[in-house]
């Protein structure tokens, strides 16, 4: 479990989407380009501002492979119009820098959910570059129980029961069997608002789920900008 690779995230019919090891993260993104050099660009965001990043454009593909890292995406003001935008145009995301959060950096922690959320919606693959695993990502946020359930379970898929559970009326979330969060809907997004917003624990279970299918041969990486 301590090694440079989660191999939780990777399996026969899987490709990896969280590296602990920069060698193996820059060679998935060489293949991801052809060796094609990037090349700074603007995309359009909204009310004349743009977004500018880092962008290749592999042959046979209509669509962008785009570098960026942890400081220039969720340190700065960035929102989910900038994802938005960012999203429309990339067939896949790489970020390298992630490290931790620390108690202190909610706010960054949003942004990287936010940005997973509207990647999920818009079937744009993001594969990350960290110094730490996945679910170490978010332990200054979610108690060490609740990111072992992580850790055991996320790979059996994350779903909403009705019927509530120890700490709500209305709304269960589970990943496997484990209960995670009593407060979101299944629809529900950081991107988009609504009853999940304000868990924590389901928001980042759910980016969790999403990073793990984002892995799969099946996943509808989309081969356009529309």
């Amino acid at each position: 479990m301590e090694g440079s690779q989660d191999y939780r995230m990777v399996d026969a019919d899987t490709t990896t989407t969280f590296f602990t090891d920069a060698v193996k993260f820059d060679e998935a993104l060489r293949q991801s380009t052809g060796g094609k050099s990037f090349e700074k660009q603007d995309f359009p965001v909204m009310m004349g501002r743009t977004l500018r990043v880092s962008t290749c454009q592999p042959e046979k593909s209509s669509s962008y492979v785009v570098e960026a890292t942890f400081k220039g995406l969720f340190t700065a003001d960035r929102g989910a119009t900038d994802f938005h935008a960012l999203c429309k145009n990339a067939g896949t995301i790489f970020i390298s820098g992630l490290r931790q959060f620390r108690a202190n950096e909610f706010d960054y922690a949003r942004r990287f959910i936010t940005l997973i959320d509207i990647a999920y919606e818009r079937r744009t693959r993001v594969i990350c570059l960290s110094s730490v695993s996945l679910a170490a990502l978010f332990e200054n946020f979610v108690p060490k129980q609740d990111t072992d359930a992580i850790k055991a379970n996320f790979s059996e898929g994350m779903n909403v029961k009705k019927g509530g559970g120890s700490s709500s009326s209305m709304m269960s979330t589970f990943i496997g069997n484990v209960e995670w969060s009593a407060t979101g809907l299944a629809e529900a997004s950081l991107a988009t608002g609504g009853a999940g917003e304000s868990d924590v624990r389901f928001a980042i279970g759910r980016a969790v789920s999403r990073l793990h299918e984002m892995g799969s041969k099946n996943y509808g990486q989309k081969d356009d900008a529309g």
